[in-house]
């Protein structure tokens, strides 16, 4: 009796510890299965982010440029015409097409020795190009001839152009100095983007006196629009003014501008009268870029 009356609480607290083992383990794989269906969520958002971002990078216009270009010329041999529209992405070295945004197209024409030579390039549906290439008014004699003018006559597009002027200068500086700087700029018939890169070349820090010198005997020389010679003298203001060991190279590639009114428009600006002696003072009344 007493022992029956003794079992039946025993029992009772057995199935309630069991119940309650039971609930936590059902509460435990509850919370494993949540927190793995949480981290299995992280994963995917993770995962999702990292493929976004390497779809994102592999994304074939991810580089292009807006180009809204036209360029035109009379003369007889070099680059005639060059319009670029649209988007584009070109290779680093500036020698291919890469990609092309719908709508967007490259067209060249340019004559050597007698004979013209015109490209034109339209995206395909993937964004190829596609080309036109014809020498003479017929269809060039091969891709690998097309790419090979292609490769040899698009740097010079952006080098007439004035595109990436400072990734030019620097590229030029690296491959052998201020002298090599200055070979390059002699090949380049556009007053105009020459002066854009004499100022990136006269813009620099680490110039020496010297090759300060010879850039302002070359540009004196190069440019042949007084303009375009004034805007180079004007990113020459701070080195005039810091070292006198140029001062006299200045005066003298000063000394090329023909036109008396624009000598004497860059003299005002710079020194506060229409002449300029060889012993004028070195205070500027403008600063780089100030005109």
């Amino acid at each position: 009796m007493n022992r029956w009356t003794h079992d039946r609480p025993a029992r009772g607290r057995g199935r309630a510890a069991a119940a309650l083992l039971s609930e936590a383990s059902k509460s435990s794989d509850r919370v494993r299965n949540l927190a793995f269906i949480a981290l299995t969520a992280l994963a995917a958002v993770v995962g999702a982010r990292a493929a976004a971002a390497q779809t994102g990078a592999a994304t074939p216009g991810a580089e292009a440029k807006e180009y809204h270009t036209r360029f035109r010329s009379e003369a007889a041999g070099g680059l005639r015409i060059v319009e670029i529209e649209g988007r584009v992405r070109f290779g680093a070295d500036a020698s291919r097409i890469e990609w092309m945004a719908d709508g967007a197209y490259v067209l060249v024409v340019s004559g050597d020795q007698g004979r013209t030579t015109l490209l034109r390039a339209e995206p395909d549906r993937d964004g190829r190009p596609a080309y036109r290439y014809e020498v003479d008014g017929r269809a060039g004699p091969s891709a690998a001839d097309r790419d090979r003018w292609l490769a040899d006559t698009l740097p010079v597009v952006f080098r007439e152009l004035g595109h990436d002027v400072d990734a030019r200068i620097q590229a030029a500086y690296d491959r052998g100095g201020a002298d090599a700087v200055f070979r390059m700029l002699a090949t380049i018939r556009s007053d105009y983007s020459a002066g854009l890169h004499y100022a990136a070349f006269f813009g620099r820090k680490d110039l020496r006196d010297d090759e300060i010198i010879g850039g302002l005997a070359h540009a004196g020389t190069d440019l042949k629009n007084d303009v375009e010679l004034a805007k180079t003298l004007y990113s020459v203001v701070d080195h005039y003014r810091a070292r006198p060991a140029v001062r006299a190279a200045f005066l003298a590639c000063l000394g090329r501008i023909d036109s008396k009114i624009e000598k004497a428009r860059v003299t005002h600006n710079m020194f506060g009268t229409d002449e300029v002696t060889g012993d004028i003072a070195p205070t500027m009344l403008v600063s780089v870029g100030g005109c």
